[in-house]
């Protein structure tokens, strides 16, 4: 049952932008693209066991969507300044709540699964 789970926030999602769009069938469009092409990134980020390069969380935070931008930059910026040792990031509190915060997103709006402790 929970395989369904994903598949009716993706239609919830794709219902919303049409419900939105109010006529404008190039912002809808263009909305959903952006979802898309963001969840697609997300997904390529979020490889489990691996932490994304510096090239590749350039281009997840250029495609955020304006409700998560704040808490990507806040990533983002963390592992820029953590340099040689990318997991120092994961130990200040507004990183965690960030991480917190685009993981509720990406689990809404994507239907991707949040990585558990130790993948």
């Amino acid at each position: 049952m929970n395989s369904f789970r994903p598949i009716a926030a993706a239609v919830v999602t794709v219902a919303s932008f049409a419900l939105n769009a109010c006529g404008d069938d190039d912002d809808a469009s263009a909305s959903t693209t952006d979802l898309t092409a963001f969840c697609a990134k997300a997904a390529e980020t979020n490889q489990p066991g691996t932490l994304p390069t510096p090239e590749l969380l350039a281009e997840y935070q250029a495609l955020a969507p304006d409700e998560i931008s704040d808490p990507v930059a806040v990533l983002v910026d963390a592992f820029a300044a953590a340099g040689d040792d990318p997991t120092a990031a994961f130990s200040e509190p507004d990183v965690v709540t960030a991480i917190e915060q685009i993981t509720a997103f990406e689990t809404e709006r994507c239907g991707l699964e949040p990585q558990q402790p130790g993948n």
